[in-house]
């Protein structure tokens, strides 16, 4: 199914086992490249080529499951929201454990975005305006493709009361 929208966006519609097996394809397709890259390390850039990759084939992938929306222009994202700066390190974020992961999602991935227009936190409800970030999730759980962005105080929340992270006492 293919169906024009406005905006030059084109909607092309495939069944749901096309969708899995072509993401698990390029999952696949990834490792392998990857590999063959820092193994063969070209003028010792190896790793370096290898990240831009794997970074290329997720943003295809994301490209495959989520809704396309239209880039708002930089300067309106900028007057919409400020930037929550992080309190600790990137990493801390990705690996907080905030979901303790259902094992029935597949193809996890996780990243901290920038948002583009506002999103609802799974976990406080509160918004999360465009230009703000947040940690964003994606998967597919019983075949469904879903997704979750949730906000930075939320996670630093987490991280401070399940003690990953030495909170500094207030007096």
């Amino acid at each position: 199914m293919r169906e024009n929208l406005e905006n030059e966006m084109v909607k092309i519609g495939v069944s749901q086992e096309d969708l899995e097996s072509s993401i698990s394809a390029l999952e696949r397709l990834k490792a392998a490249l990857c590999e063959s890259l820092v193994n063969a390390n070209l003028e010792g850039l190896g790793l370096q080529r290898a990240a831009t990759l794997e970074r290329e084939f997720n943003r295809a992938i994301d490209a495959m499951i989520t809704t396309p929306t239209p880039i708002p222009r930089l300067s309106r994202l900028a007057e919409r929201g400020q930037e929550v700066a992080m309190k600790y390190d990137k990493e801390l974020y990705l690996d907080s454990g905030f979901y303790g992961l259902d094992e029935d999602i597949e193809n996890h991935k996780e990243k901290i975005v920038k948002c583009r227009k506002p999103h609802s936190c799974v976990s406080c409800q509160k918004e999360i305006k465009a230009g703000e970030q947040a940690l964003y999730e994606r998967g597919f759980l019983d075949g469904e493709p879903v997704a979750a962005y949730t906000c930075i105080t939320c996670i630093e929340e987490w991280l401070e009361e399940s003690g990953q992270v030495e909170v500094e006492e207030r007096e």
